[in-house]
């Protein structure tokens, strides 16, 4: 975008996007107001839409990330093998011998005009179901915040899941969800969530895996402004219905250690679907310095040019060998497996070197929409 573009959304977005901004008085406001949303919402998606190929192109050829496109690969669990599948925005089916984790997963794709009109999100359930692996071996899932890109299908596919399964986040995604997934499924983690590097405990999601919340942090979209940012403080009695509807509630990230039958962490993950600041995300010392090391750390792309340090500060005190970036594609086109193409104006060359600078010996990834990694849990390998 230009100049120019950061003046309109400038001028119009700053009455709709103000802190403390309440979304259920919008009613109140004359409906160009609305009018001004949807005008926003469509620039700042597809008033530079045209560099996202371009991006691709040079990301694929000049950069040594290592890009994983298999999408045949299967996401059952294998002795001593541990497998990530990138779903798509910040989703991630994470499978071990021992069981498996969902985190933000997300099929439905609205489009632009579907966004830039308020109209009704709903899942896609026909791509839900044609994409969706097998989940008898997913035992919980976790969302980092409820905006609809992480948390508009969870309805739909709460029902999938195996009836002991489940689903960790904040807040309000329970208040959201109340209507929608059973109060008993929906566990508020924020009574157990560090924040600022202090407090904070483990929750056993089942007796090999175990998970540590963390309060974290989320980019802006336009200017200074998180879209749909703030709290739903009570149970709604409807699921949100729009993109503004859907608020984040507090931004989490997780720690997520796999467990050996005496409950000592045999390998360690650290996940954030939304770019920070620092000390957002970080676990307190006391985690981080007990002896087990972070091995993967999975980081949101989009949006990392706007937090200062982002994701540098994380990954000097992490260490990790692995990092898999996600939310690096558009997600508001078609869902199909192996045909995602870059955000816009991201440069997925530039976070690299960022990273490589801090990293040098990590393995950094990006995998395609339904592509799967798979490494050995061995550690002797």
């Amino acid at each position: 975008m230009n100049k120019y573009h950061y003046r309109i959304l400038y001028f119009f977005g700053k009455l709709p996007f103000m802190p403390g901004y309440k979304l259920e008085n919008s009613t109140k406001h004359p409906g160009k107001i609305f009018r001004y949303i949807n005008f926003i919402l469509a620039i700042s998606v597809a008033g530079c839409s045209a560099a996202g190929d371009k991006i691709l192109e040079s990301s694929s050829k000049n950069s040594s990330l290592k890009w994983i496109t298999d999408i045949s690969a299967s996401t059952h669990a294998e002795n001593g093998v541990a497998k990530l599948q990138f779903i798509g925005a910040g989703g991630v089916y994470l499978s071990f011998p021992q069981g498996g984790v969902l985190v933000d997963p997300f099929y439905s794709n609205p489009g632009i005009l579907s966004l830039a009109s308020l109209r009704t999100l709903t899942p896609d359930t026909q791509t839900i179901d044609r994409y969706l692996p097998p989940l008898n071996d997913i035992n919980a899932v976790l969302i980092g915040h409820v905006h609809f890109d992480h948390a508009l299908d969870l309805p739909y596919i709460a029902g999938k899941l195996v009836e002991n399964a489940r689903i960790y986040g904040s807040a309000t995604l329970k208040n959201s969800l109340a209507t929608a997934i059973a109060p008993d499924r929906l566990i508020d983690v924020e009574p157990s969530m560090s924040v600022d590097g202090r407090g904070g405990q483990w929750l056993m999601l089942f007796p090999h895996l175990r998970v540590f919340p963390i309060k974290s942090e989320h980019a802006p979209h336009i200017g200074s402004w998180v879209v749909g940012s703030g709290n739903i403080e009570k149970p709604l009695d409807h699921v949100p219905r729009d993109v503004l509807d859907w608020r984040a509630g507090v931004n989490i990230s997780y720690l997520i250690d796999l467990l050996d039958d005496e409950k000592e962490p045999l390998y360690r993950i650290f996940i954030q679907t939304s770019a920070s600041s620092s000390p957002n995300g970080l676990a307190p010392n006391s985690v981080l310095d007990d002896g087990k090391a972070v091995d993967m750390a999975v980081l949101c792309a989009a949006n990392y040019s706007k937090m200062e340090h982002y994701p540098e500060y994380l990954l000097e005190r992490m260490n990790p060998q692995k990092v898999v970036l996600v939310h690096w594609e558009k997600f508001w086109t078609p869902y199909e497996p192996g045909q995602a193409s870059p955000l816009p104006g991201l440069s997925l060359d530039n976070l690299y070197q960022r990273i490589n600078a801090v990293l040098p010996q990590a393995e950094v990834s990006i995998l395609q929409r339904s592509a799967i990694m798979r490494w050995s849990l061995d550690p002797g390998r």
